[in-house]
């Protein structure tokens, strides 16, 4: 098929161009005066698309002045989580060594009454321990007396304070009952958790923030 192509001039003789022609030639046209353009303004033809738009070729580094920014504001962040996390460690120390003595005071309980017979526990600090002669036994080293030493790890708690009607040392007879209420008041920073012995010889903890 062919095509008629007016000149510009008026006065020329008309024509004729294969059509296929014809559209390679504005192909090229269109294709030289888009790489003119691109030229100018610095950016490459043979760079991956993004849809419509050409990747810039050059990556713009990282200053010193924003690694800088970036560094302050990490440790920013890091001193205002830091004592959380520390406090939150401690609080759960001191709630873990609450739930141990708590366990401990059952066991006692529960020993006395399977046995028949009184079994006590005396705090010593932030140690507790068994009579030599008592049926408890150290649930950790199943050999020896019944001891636990809370200032140690995994506890590691600041301060331990028995009393048992002004006594450090509690003992449940055959049926289960305590010799007197009372009870233990453990504390790590400024954390608190309280063991309470009731009448009944129920046994309780109180968390004190």
């Amino acid at each position: 098929m062919f095509v008629r192509v007016a000149p510009d001039a008026p006065n020329h003789d008309v024509y004729k161009m294969p059509k296929m022609q014809l559209a390679a030639i504005l192909y090229m046209t269109h294709r030289i005066h888009s790489l003119a353009i691109l030229a100018g303004s610095g950016v490459s033809a043979h760079r991956p698309k993004m849809g419509r738009l050409f990747v810039p070729l050059r990556r713009r580094a990282v200053t010193a002045v924003e690694m800088l920014i970036v560094v302050t504001i990490i440790g920013i962040l890091a001193a205002a989580a830091v004592p959380k996390f520390v406090g939150s460690l401690t609080f759960h120390r001191v709630e873990s060594a609450a739930r141990r003595v708590k366990a401990d005071l059952e066991h006692v309980r529960q020993t006395a009454r399977l046995t028949s017979r009184a079994q006590a526990l005396t705090f010593t600090g932030s140690v507790y321990a068994a009579d030599v002669t008592s049926d408890l036994r150290d649930l950790d080293a199943r050999t020896g007396p019944f001891s636990v030493d809370l200032s140690a790890s995994p506890y590691e708690i600041d301060s331990v304070v028995a009393d048992f009607n002004s006594s450090t040392t509690i003992s449940f007879d055959g049926y289960g009952m305590p010799s007197d209420t009372g009870h233990v008041l453990l504390q790590s920073g400024a954390y608190q958790c309280t063991v309470q012995v009731e009448p009944s010889g129920e046994v309780w903890i109180h968390s004190n923030p």
